[in-house]
Formats: structure tokens, C-alpha cells, sequence
């Protein structure tokens, strides 16, 4: 009974603006202490309070969860390409991921926005570190779609992803990494002699791919700014284009209406030396 209280009042807490999670964990305690459960009340005490950018991707996670249903797709493929060494296909699914990061950090957004708060540039590039991490792992996607994250998550390119007190208590999703029984007694061959799980050629391999696939990554997500960036300039330089012809048109039009005023000027020119003329001939007439 006691775990399913604890399970509750996770649920409970990670599903709070970081603003109320002091105040309803306080009441919480109390409450246990009150049923005579001190065991518990230690238990909710030592939930931490989730980061801004982890609070974000639990809103995420319960509030729109088909949008990580399509991380949770996009990281099985990714994983099945990394195995098969598909490279053709792990770069299709790069330029994928990228796209998908960019669409969960809007997503993201949008929820903190409907929920009355905002996700500063800080937080922002927290959760997208978060979703990246997601698709490297299992175990991290698995964690991302509990919404009970404590921190934004990170993936350095190669191995695992840490998440050592990245979710509250009781970490369920987080497998054990020791070896059961039954793993042990399928490391070994027909002889019964212990045999590696894999080449040391073969894990030199993995540990290149993971770093090619970093590298890959941050190159993949550099070309998607500077095609932005390129877009942007190719829109302005259209704009200024544009801008340009307009200018034109109003320059010759200005120069047509200055060659007529500079012909009317100077005709007026001439009737006034005309008349001042004629007006000195009818003096001079008169005396």
C-alpha cells in the first residue's frame, strides 16, 4: 500500500508547476506522518523538485503524449540502422531527428505556454538536449516518456546516457545494468566456458560509430541553421530586389518629371525676358 501511495504522489508532484512542488511535497509529508507511514513521509522528502526544462518535458509527456509516441518510433529505427551499420540510413534518419528535436522543443513550448508560463532559450536548449538523449537509448526513452524527469538529460555522442537521479523515485523504468543469471548463463557456449558478449573489434567499432554519428549530427544540425540562415537572405536579397525595380521606376519617372519642369522653367524664363522687354519698348515709347 505504501509503494502505491508513493507511485500517487510521484505521479502527483511531477505533474505540478515547479512553483507548487515545495508547498504540495511539505503537505505529502505531513500526510504520511499522519497515517503513521514515516517510512513513506522519507520517501516523498527525498523527491526532488524537477529543473524548469525537466518539468517542461513531463508537461509534454502527460499532456501530449502522441508527440513522444513519434520519438519513441523514430529511436527504434535509429537503433535498428545503428545495428545494421545502415549508413545511407542512419543519415536519412539524422536529417529525421533533427526535424523531430526541432518540432518537440515547439511542442514544448506551446505547453508551458498553454499552462501560463514560458520556455526561456535556457530551458529550451535543455529539452532539446533531453530529446536527443531520448533517441540514443531504451532506457532514456523510456525515461522521457515517464514524465518523471528530475533533469534534462545529455548524450555526449558515444555510450550511455546518464541517468543517475534523472527521474523520482521509484525509478521503475530504469533498468539494473548487472547481469542476471539468465544473461550469464547465455554468455557462455556449448562448452560451458565463458565467452566475451562481444569483440573488442567489434566494440571499437560501436565506439567509432557513436562518434561518427556525433559528428554526423552536429554537422547535420549546422547545415539546417545555415540553410535557414541562407533561406532568410535569399528572401531578403528577392525583398531587395524588388525594392530595387521600384526605385528605378521612381527615378526615371522623377527624371521624365524633371526634364518637363526644366523645359517649363525655361520657357517661363523666356516669356519673362520677353515681357520685361516689351514692357521697357512701351516706356521708352512714351517718353
Amino acid at each position: 500500500m505504501a509503494a502505491m501511495d508513493l507511485d500517487a504522489a510521484v505521479d502527483e508532484l511531477y505533474g505540478l508547476a515547479p512553483e507548487d512542488f515545495l508547498t504540495r511535497r511539505k503537505a505529502l509529508v505531513a500526510a504520511a506522518k499522519s497515517a503513521a507511514d514515516p517510512d513513506l513521509a522519507r520517501e516523498i522528502t527525498a523527491l526532488r523538485k524537477p529543473t524548469v526544462a525537466a518539468w517542461a518535458v513531463n508537461l509534454l509527456a502527460r499532456r501530449r503524449p502522441e508527440e513522444l509516441d513519434r520519438l519513441a518510433e523514430l529511436a527504434e529505427d535509429l537503433r535498428a540502422a545503428q545495428r545494421d551499420l545502415d549508413g545511407p540510413e542512419m543519415t536519412r534518419l539524422g536529417r529525421e531527428r533533427t526535424a523531430l528535436v526541432d518540432e518537440l522543443v515547439a511542442a514544448t513550448a506551446s505547453v508551458v505556454t498553454e499552462a501560463g508560463g514560458r520556455l526561456t532559450p535556457a530551458a529550451a536548449s535543455a529539452a532539446a538536449t533531453t530529446f536527443v538523449a531520448a533517441l540514443a537509448t531504451q532506457e532514456a526513452s523510456d525515461v522521457v516518456l515517464s514524465g518523471r524527469l528530475t533533469r534534462h538529460l545529455e548524450y555526449a555522442g558515444f555510450g550511455e546516457v546518464d541517468l543517475r537521479d534523472a527521474t523520482a523515485r521509484p525509478l521503475r523504468l530504469v533498468p539494473t545494468t548487472a547481469p542476471t543469471s539468465a544473461s550469464r548463463s547465455d554468455d557462455r557456449d556449448s562448452s560451458g566456458a565463458a565467452s566475451p558478449v562481444i569483440s573488442a573489434a567489434v566494440a571499437a567499432a560501436e565506439v567509432a560509430l557513436h562518434a561518427a554519428m556525433s559528428v554526423a549530427t552536429a554537422a547535420t544540425s549546422r547545415a539546417g541553421v545555415l540553410a535557414a540562415e541562407a533561406e532568410l537572405a535569399a528572401t531578403r536579397v528577392a525583398q531587395l530586389q524588388k525594392e530595387l525595380v521600384r526605385a528605378r521606376a521612381h527615378r526615371d519617372a522623377t527624371d521624365e518629371s524633371l526634364a518637363a519642369a526644366e523645359l517649363a522653367r525655361e520657357a517661363a524664363e523666356a516669356d519673362l525676358t520677353a515681357a520685361r522687354a516689351a514692357l521697357e519698348q512701351a516706356r521708352a515709347a512714351e517718353g
